[in-house]
């Protein structure tokens, strides 16, 4: 946009992902809040292969809004967000009033190992990391115990994932998914949150999914970069 200066050009930025993002969740038949490195990416791939077995959408195609939707009405539109790092237009909207009309789907872990992974997440592949820490030397990683209790950081997450378990209680159609019952028993659990989203499928698929987003061969999908979503 030439002739528009750099502040202007950042408030037109920001104002078209504001209304991207309510978009999407006006449009959404479900709403899945986690907080990160609760599981999503897997949740999702497992849940986007299972469409496919279903209803051939795209292998490498990872759900996000109504992607799906749109090659397929039997797909449901999910909105998948942390509620943090948002248009503030949505996430005044991210409340029980706001998500009164939609299928709420909490998902949360352990908050013990939601900070070992987002530790090692910024310590081995932040590029904000590799940016602030240029030589060898510098690039040694604080303790781990010293990352987690900085910024308060294990009572803000604590206190987020009871704020997304009385979400959920307090919506007509809200449901809390624990992760560690989706390692227990990952072909149930995500039966259940087809079920929650109004989806049936069919056990054969469901196991296909599970199967295909092993976590082996998730991650070494995810280094091929096999899917083409974000």
């Amino acid at each position: 946009m030439a002739g528009v200066s750099s502040p202007v050009r950042q408030w037109l930025k920001e104002r078209k992902r504001s209304i991207k993002r309510t978009t999407a969740l006006r449009r959404s038949d479900a709403v899945l809040l986690s907080p990160g490195k609760s599981g999503r990416t897997w949740v999702r791939a497992m849940l986007s292969h299972a469409f496919h077995r279903a209803f051939a959408t795209p292998i490498d195609e990872l759900i996000s809004d109504d992607n799906l939707q749109r090659l397929d009405r039997r797909v449901p539109a999910v909105l998948f967000t942390h509620g943090t790092g948002e248009p503030p237009a949505l996430v005044r909207r991210l409340t029980a009033t706001g998500l009164r009309d939609k299928c709420v789907i909490a998902l949360v872990r352990d908050p013990r190992d939601v900070m070992v992974s987002r530790y090692h997440h910024y310590h081995n592949r932040s590029a904000r990391f590799a940016r602030r820490h240029s030589g060898d030397e510098a690039r040694v990683p604080e303790a781990i115990g010293s990352f987690i209790l900085r910024g308060r950081r294990i009572e803000r997450l604590v206190s987020r994932i009871d704020e997304l378990k009385a979400l959920t209680s307090a919506v007509p159609n809200g449901h809390l998914f624990q992760y560690e019952a989706f390692r227990r028993e990952p072909a149930a659990q995500l039966a259940r949150m087809l079920q929650a989203i109004g989806c049936t499928i069919d056990d054969a698929h469901i196991e296909a999914a599970v199967a295909f987003t092993e976590f082996e061969r998730l991650k070494k999908r995810e280094a091929e970069r096999f899917y083409q979503s974000e």
